[in-house]
């Protein structure tokens, strides 16, 4: 039975190395102390995954590197030669070793046949405590390995100096720690150019995710990361290449006119690019719409490298730690984004909305707009409930929502669904709390934003049909049996209940009508700062418009084939984010805390909740509420890595 005091060989670090036995949680582990450090280093070692233990126990750590030195100054090289020879191809045990090497195996003799053969040569491997002879290929092999080790040892002297200080909770100097994290940081993104971390993950003996997650642990000990840092979120920001562009002009036609129209944007508070503006305006008895939307693609061609980057990227990140943008920020919140007071290139879609408000008559062009304010929805919202404020302004968005609640009412009455439950954004910056800002649809300022952004695309679409154009359609069938009729819904029971009936949307070379939203065709063409096939769709207008051959349906698909698993993926990703920076914050500032939710759909084995507050769902063990009902929920623990929260219905 191991004792505390033994000498354990173990694997630590990829290597075979010697240490004290300091305590024994039998039928566990075992902890040992590593010898050789300037600091103690106890490790944790499953007794199961021991490679041997010898008989003889030692007092201290200091006692363990003598043991080893004595062996080795006991055991000839010729001597080892001559086991190997003689036992080659058979596995032995310690004291057969022994008794060639020594002419006796006793406890001392076997504890010396370990260290001297099987802890500091190559000729025999240890493996359960009994040693087995190599061949020379492996040999040959391991001495390689030997030497390559010793060189990383070399190249990692000062880290292993300031890995001993963090051990002991030594602070390291700015300066080193920096250039550690800088080290770690690029490999991350491109290991064989970051030579000296990627000698200490070579050396950890580790490869794929579990280097990964050592990279990791070291970053949260230098005090770069925190434990809720994702790797994989840096790698994805730091791999967009970045290409200046600096005063470059857009590649636009030299006539290309300028509007005279009064644009505005409106966005949240703190947009990290801005696609589009609007302009509306009264036309006899309804209104002339008009979208202008950054025209990204006029600084770079379809085989660019930011194109290419940007179409393998899909769309962007928004993270809730940071965002990873689609295209570089020289363009993507620069030289392309609707900023105010500045002419910048846009793909204009115009339309006419008669009185009962139907869109007609669509039509595009390249234009050069100016924009000439910018409103965050919390300030329009204000206007609209009758908050002072700049008398030209408010009449302009008092306008606007006179036109969205026009379309609403048209798209209600041709079936279309109109769904807003509650939703929000989730902000979780580096070591600071987690934030959740509202974000819901329903307010009229973005409601407003909604019905601009569905009338260009249906402008887009009717355009690109009667063009004959291959886009990027999407598509939705007619609902199986809807349970509710169309309308516009806020209730999240109704919501979930709608969208539950309906079928998957789909992007299609070829026009067809959208179900949900109730018009015939639809492309997506106002956010090519974030999602590619919108980049797609202004790159086949474009040349349209300037009478060159736009690409084929195949060429279409071929991109599409590419960017929306990819754009898939980016969603599904921010999803997952939101939903572990949500629990983070239940399993902290939220647990213990009753939160009202409202009981959306049954599930297999209970029901589904819907927390408005969080825009969170959770799972009940309770079949005894229906659809509808409104509850209180008691936060009793929350587990964000695990995916797991548990409550109590109050």
């Amino acid at each position: 039975m191991l004792q505390v005091g033994a000498i354990a060989l173990i694997i630590h670090d990829g290597a075979l190395v010697a240490g004290r036995v300091v305590a024994v949680r039998a039928p566990s582990f075992c902890k040992v102390e590593l010898q050789g450090l300037a600091e103690p280093d106890i490790v944790r070692v499953p007794l199961d995954g021991l490679v041997a233990a010898l008989a003889v126990p030692v007092a201290d750590n200091q006692a363990v590197a003598q043991r080893i030195a004595q062996a080795r100054v006991r055991t000839a090289a010729e001597a080892i030669e001559t086991a190997w020879s003689l036992l080659l191809g058979q596995p032995c045990g310690t004291g057969e070793v022994a008794q060639l090497l020594y002419g006796a195996q006793t406890p001392t003799d076997r504890d010396d046949a370990l260290l001297a053969v099987g802890l500091a040569d190559d000729a025999f491997a240890v493996e359960r405590g009994q040693l087995l002879p190599r061949s020379a290929a492996e040999r040959s092999t391991l001495r390689d390995q030997r030497l390559r080790r010793a060189e990383l040892d070399r190249q990692l002297v000062g880290w292993d100096e300031a890995l001993r200080q963090l051990q002991t909770g030594r602070r390291l100097a700015n300066a080193q720690r920096e250039a550690m994290a800088r080290e770690l940081l690029a490999w991350l993104t491109a290991p064989a150019a970051a030579h000296v971390a990627a000698g200490w993950v070579e050396r950890k003996g580790c490869t794929g995710a579990d280097a990964t997650r050592e990279v990791r642990e070291l970053l949260v000990q230098l005090g770069t990361f925190d434990p809720h840092d994702d790797p994989a979120v840096h790698r994805l920001a730091a791999a967009l290449p970045v290409h200046e562009f600096a005063d470059d002009p857009p590649l636009v036609p030299t006539d290309m006119p300028r509007s005279d129209l009064d644009w505005v944007t409106i966005d949240n508070d703190d947009p990290h690019e801005i696609d589009d503006a609007v302009h509306v305006a009264p036309k006899g008895a309804g209104f002339e719409i008009a979208v202008a939307i950054a025209h990204p693609s006029l600084w770079f061609g379809p085989d660019h490298p930011v194109d290419v980057a940007a179409r393998a990227r899909g769309a962007t990140l928004y993270h809730p730690r940071t965002v990873c943008p689609m295209l570089c920020d020289r363009i993507g919140r620069g030289v392309a984004s609707l900023v105010a007071d500045t002419w910048r290139p846009a793909l204009v879609f115009f339309a006419e909305v008669t009185v009962d408000g139907t869109l007609r008559n669509p039509r595009v062009a390249e234009l050069w707009v100016r924009v000439r304010w910018a409103w965050r929805y919390s300030v329009m919202d204000t206007w609209l409930q009758g908050a002072a404020g700049d008398p030209a302004q408010v009449a302009y968005a008092k306008l606007l929502w006179q036109f969205a609640q026009l379309r609403e009412k048209r798209r209600i009455a041709d079936g279309a669904w109109l769904l807003y439950k509650s939703e929000v954004d989730v902000r979780a910056p580096r070591f600071g709390a987690v934030r959740i800002l509202d974000a819901s649809q329903s307010s009229p300022a973005r409601r407003v934003v909604t019905e601009a952004m569905i009338a260009a695309g249906v402008a887009a679409g009717q355009l690109g049909r009667d063009l004959r154009l291959p886009l990027p359609y999407r598509c939705q069938p007619p609902p199986h049996k809807p349970p509710l009729p169309p309308g516009l819904y806020t209730d999240a029971a109704h919501v979930a209940t709608v969208l539950r009936a309906t079928q998957p949307s789909a992007t299609a070379t070829e026009p067809g009508s959208h179900s949900l939203m109730a018009v015939p065709q639809y492309v997506q063409v106002t956010s090519p700062l974030r999602r590619y096939s919108d980049i797609i769709a202004h790159r086949q207008f474009a040349a349209h418009l300037r009478g060159q051959r736009p690409a084929d349906a195949a060429q279409v698909q071929a991109w599409l084939a590419v960017c929306e698993p990819e754009a898939a993926r980016m969603r599904t990703w921010q999803r997952a984010a939101d939903k572990y920076f949500k629990l983070l914050l239940l399993a902290g500032q939220g647990q213990g805390r009753v939160w009202q939710a409202q009981i959306v759909r049954p599930l297999a084995a209970g029901v589904l909740a819907f927390v408005p507050e969080l825009a969170l769902e959770v799972p009940l063990r309770s079949r005894s509420m229906p659809v509808g009902q409104w509850c209180a929920l008691l936060v009793k623990a929350a587990d964000p890595g695990r995916d797991r929260v548990e409550v109590v219905v109050g």
